[in-house]
């Protein structure tokens, strides 16, 4: 039994309504409610992607069953979809080409690859690839691969604040039998997204961090915290920084 806050969580008939049903399914009782919940590992996907679903902390959770509806979190859902949720007593919805245009700011986004970072690491180094394949046979262009030996590589880029978000797709690289082990952002030292453990079964998960008021964003390969993280070929594609 757990007590739900609403804030965190909107009631949805199935994941695809989940834009439409958002506000209007919502309780309209601002009482406290103590509900049965049930979870049945529901996944979401946005364009055939898994989402990783994350609450407002940044801590990882996953839908549930209660009143004969699933409720999912808000955050990572909208985000995957490329628009903010903002909660002040309602949540808000929306998207940034939607936004008051700023005259000579335009928002603009820009690929990892074009950008000057500095790659580190011994074995697991990543490497860049401008094509490769996932497990699932899908082409990844692009693509940055480390191949984790007990140690972990990572990406490093000076932003000097002028950037404002990160997103791309994680993925294993074709040909992974095994392993496990989790995927990082970390701007000026704080983690900003945490994969799941991924193992070799794992499928292609949209990513996405906010870089507001960040210098540097490290991209780190490797370093899972439960138990002895092991051998595994993991890779990113379609890395963009917007401003």
């Amino acid at each position: 039994m757990k007590i739900l806050g609403k804030a965190a969580y909107a009631a949805v008939g199935a994941v695809a309504m989940f834009i439409l049903t958002l506000t209007s399914q919502a309780i309209a009782s601002t009482d406290t409610t103590t509900a049965f919940i049930t979870y049945k590992d529901i996944k979401v996907y946005v364009d055939g992607l898994e989402v990783a679903l994350k609450d407002s902390d940044g801590n990882a959770t996953e839908p549930f069953l209660a009143f004969g509806k699933v409720y999912a979190p808000v955050d990572s859902i909208v985000q995957a979809l490329g628009k903010t949720a903002v909660y002040d007593g309602a949540i808000h919805i929306t998207d940034s080409s939607n936004a008051p245009s700023v005259p000579n700011k335009p928002s603009s986004s820009v690929k990892l690859s074009d950008l000057n970072y500095l790659i580190s690491g011994s074995v697991g180094k990543p490497v860049y690839y401008a094509e490769t394949k996932d497990t699932l046979g899908a082409t990844r262009k692009g693509a940055f691969i480390a191949t984790i030996w007990g140690n972990s590589g990572a990406i490093k880029v000076s932003l000097d604040r002028k950037y404002t978000g990160i997103q791309g797709t994680l993925f294993l690289k074709e040909n992974t039998k095994s392993g496990k082990n989790r995927f990082f952002i970390i701007g000026d030292e704080k983690i900003l997204y945490e994969s799941d453990v991924l193992s070799s079964n794992s499928t292609p998960v949209a990513f996405s961090a906010d870089l507001t008021g960040i210098k540097e964003v490290t991209l780190r390969f490797g370093g899972a915290k439960e138990g002895t993280p092991t051998d595994l070929t993991m890779g990113i594609s379609d890395v963009t920084l917007t401003k």
